[in-house]
């Protein structure tokens, strides 16, 4: 157990403690928090726990932010107070108290559930005098089971309690004489002597007398006795007194115990067992993590691998056996579990059921509204109130995702043809959503803009599968409205997308796209002719500025400044004639670099007085601007140059734009390097080359390596500096900045004569350009 202020972090057990109760942490959330956790003497920056937690996968920043924020929120602390998780601004974040490691158990006692103990707890505390505590959640969600570990519990503090199961009861002219029989009133007034019962009356499985059970709920609850109900059933009941309480699906790491636990139990020779924590994470969320679901995958591992289970769901989910030969018979397959609570559904319900299906995560009511129309809140509404939506925990408006298990069995009765228009629409919103955020990227508002792409990456994925296939002018609208995020955030999927859509398309969006990915993996060639090809086929204008930057950048990166002002001056003129302030900040960039790098400098720094009347509103382009300033000075060895870099990454940062930011890093670790401050350069360098190498950003990993080697040899790292010095110098290389090849040169011809000189240097030229970012990566002392 960790500990650390008024928390306690299980984390082999999952398990959030705060002044001794558990409390709810969304998975990725509990993943950041054990990172930090296991890290009490250090800042970890934020590629850090982007990399420990989320992998490969591209997510934002934004992303890291919010779950944050929702760690925050589960341990009462903010983010003013910083009390549990402090902000260290512009490197990342640190836990305030050393976490001290104990071999205490705090594990609530008196519960066999898993991940349940916040749900007993909650709906224990509800249970007043008068009061109803209705348990709604979809089926299999384990609603009856907690209610007897309510009943276990009630019963061990000398509660009364009065169960009746419902399951039997098909007459609702049976439910008050099953209800007195079980608690043993007779007399001519049953309802005034049960609400007079200084008792716990529990009423299961309410799904077949919903009405007629709130009616009685109702009378009961407002006779002002002593009786308290706990009611569990697919949806609310809506009588007086209620108080609901969601049950809602496992998370994912409790899923997988349960998973694994019942396995021993009912196949302890079955493959599920010792299966990798992914695959069973992938079967747990194809059956929404359900327990009477994963009760079944466990059943069926006796016979069948992860790979069997996993085409059973996708094409013969009836076959799946129920953990139970004595299970209901509505519990006895998947389909028969979502059968029970689709065929209440009218066929607009239906309808819109099958179109939020196509959603991959979790959506808003305004994002269904985009697919359905104005009717999609109140849809949503009636759904979630039908358990046909869980709930997902999130800061800001509510989100709901479908149910799988129930989708399933809906789209494979559906008419394909409306599966097939759920699709479009679906895809259709997630473009229109996206070109309008592209839009506020340009302002402003990139913050907030930035957020949307984050949110809908993975909903832009599903859009994309889908239209591949079946819409190939939408999968291409869905790249161009990503281009420009895509390439501000170093994310290389949506043009691996246009890759694919080349073979079918020769679209301009595609070619800029294929542009912008060719010029960041240094096939510069390739990346000239194409953005020729784009601007030779079109004359919208934002392909065009896509285009022109291309070149422009194409033309810094060979140390071609004629082409790169050329290229830049173009964007200047499109920008003059538009009034776009993003294209007129982005022409001058480029135009002042390229004459910085060409050997121009003195004429860059002329400009600068022009740039310094620029009034971009998106902090980006802010951030390019300052770093171009920057840049300048430095190159002059004019004072001011280190305030300049650093002021780019705040802007890079806030809002989340590791290109401009991880440049600004790389300048910044060089201009810290040549002054008094060089050890400050060591994190700025270490965070900038990390950046690039996980979002496979060749070419400015190998300018970051090529001002690496002074850095590193400023700061004592000689081994990494000749390693990657002699890198830089190998022949196939990029043709480097002559000033980098010469100090690169310096660096590895006065190690030649020292032990290991050698050795280094032959090893460094045998290194790819991601194993000598590894190399420089290994020398820099984390932050």
């Amino acid at each position: 157990m960790l500990r650390f202020g008024r928390c306690a972090l299980d984390v082999a057990g999952r398990r959030l403690l705060v002044d001794g109760t558990p409390v709810h942490l969304e998975p990725q959330a509990f993943d950041v928090l054990a990172h930090l956790a296991a890290n009490p003497e250090r800042v970890v920056s934020k590629e850090e726990l982007l990399d420990a937690v989320w992998g490969s996968r591209f997510v934002s920043e934004a992303a890291l932010a919010t779950r944050i924020k929702e760690i925050r929120r589960a341990t009462g602390d903010d983010g003013a107070v910083q009390g549990v998780v402090r902000t260290v601004r512009g490197r990342g974040y640190s836990l305030v108290v050393e976490p001290a490691q104990s071999g205490d158990d705090e594990r609530p006692a008196g519960t066999g559930l898993l991940g349940r103990e916040r749900d007993v707890t909650e709906a224990l505390a509800r249970l007043r005098p008068g009061s109803v505590v209705s348990l709604v959640g979809p089926g299999g969600v384990g609603k009856s089971t907690l209610a007897r570990e309510l009943v276990a519990r009630l019963t061990a503090d000398g509660r009364r309690v009065v169960t009746v199961d419902l399951t039997a009861i098909r007459d609702a002219g049976h439910l008050l004489p099953a209800v007195t029989r079980a608690a043993g009133v007779v007399g001519e007034a049953p309802q005034e002597a049960l609400a007079g019962l200084d008792a716990v009356l529990v009423l299961d499985d309410a799904d077949e007398l919903v009405a007629d059970v709130a009616a009685l709920c109702s009378r009961l609850a407002g006779s002002g006795g002593r009786l308290a109900i706990v009611v569990t059933c697919r949806e609310r009941l809506g009588c007086r007194g209620e108080q609901l309480w969601p049950v809602l699906p496992l998370d994912s790491a409790t899923a997988r115990e349960l998973l694994r636990a019942r396995c021993r139990e009912l196949a302890p020779l079955g493959g599920l067992v010792d299966a990798p924590a992914d695959r069973l994470d992938d079967l747990g969320a194809a059956v929404d993590r359900l327990p009477l679901a994963l009760e079944m995958l466990a059943a069926g591992s006796a016979v069948e691998d992860v790979d069997g289970l996993r085409t059973l769901l996708d094409t013969r989910p009836d076959l799946l056996p129920a953990a139970q030969r004595d299970a209901p018979d509505r519990h006895r397959t998947l389909e028969r579990l979502a059968a029970f609570s689709i065929q209440r559904l009218d066929d607009d319900l239906r309808a819109a059921l099958v179109a939020l299906g196509a959603f991959a995560g979790a959506f808003t009511s305004a994002d269904a509204a985009g697919v359905l129309g104005a009717q999609g809140p109140a849809a949503v509404r009636a759904l979630a109130d039908r358990s046909l939506l869980a709930p997902v925990a999130a800061l800001g408006a509510p989100r709901f995702q479908v149910l799988r298990t129930v989708y399933r069995a809906l789209a494979s009765a559906a008419d394909p043809a409306q599966v097939v228009a759920a699709s479009s629409a679906h895809a259709t919103y997630v473009v229109r959503t996206l070109r309008l955020a592209e839009e506020q990227l340009r302002t402003a508002q990139e913050a907030a803009a930035a957020a949307v792409f984050d949110r809908l990456a993975d909903e832009a994925r599903a859009a994309y599968r889908w239209a591949h296939a079946h819409d190939v002018p939408t999968a291409v609208a869905l790249v161009r409205a990503l281009h420009p995020y895509a390439y501000t955030r170093l994310w290389d999927e949506p043009f691996a997308w246009a890759q694919e859509l080349s073979t079918v398309t020769e679209a301009p969006e595609v070619l800029a796209a294929l542009a912008t990915r060719a010029a960041q993996q240094s096939r510069l060639d390739d990346a000239a002719t194409l953005a020729t090809r784009v601007l030779a086929a079109t004359t919208d204008d934002d392909l065009r500025t896509l285009a022109l930057e291309c070149l422009s950048d194409v033309g810094i990166y060979r140390y071609d400044t004629d082409a790169a002002v050329a290229a830049a001056e173009e964007l200047l003129a499109d920008g003059e004639r538009t009034a776009d302030r993003h294209r007129l900040a982005i022409g001058w960039t480029n135009s002042i670099l390229a004459r910085t790098y060409g050997g121009r400098a003195h004429e860059a720094a002329a400009l600068l007085p022009t740039v310094e009347r620029l009034t971009p509103d998106a902090p980006s382009d802010r951030a390019w601007l300052a770093y171009t300033r920057g840049e300048t000075l430095a190159e002059l060895g004019e004072p001011g140059a280190a305030a300049e870099l650093a002021r780019a990454k705040e802007l890079a940062d806030s809002v989340g734009n590791p290109f401009v930011g991880g440049v600004a890093r790389v300048s910044l670790a060089a201009a810290l390097a040549r002054s008094a401050t060089a050890a400050d350069a060591e994190p700025a360098l270490r965070e900038a080359l990390g950046t690039f190498l996980r979002r496979g950003n060749v070419t400015h990993l190998t300018s970051a390596l090529r001002i690496a080697v002074p850095v590193l040899s400023a700061l004592g790292h000689e081994e990494a500096a000749v390693t990657v010095g002699s890198w830089v110098l190998a022949p196939e290389r990029r043709p480097a900045h002559p000033a980098d090849r010469q100090v690169a040169q310096q660096v590895v011809d006065a190690a030649a004569s020292r032990p290991g000189g050698p050795v280094w240097a032959a090893r460094g030229r045998a290194l790819s350009t991601a194993e000598a970012a590894e190399v420089a990566l290994a020398a820099l002392v984390p932050l």
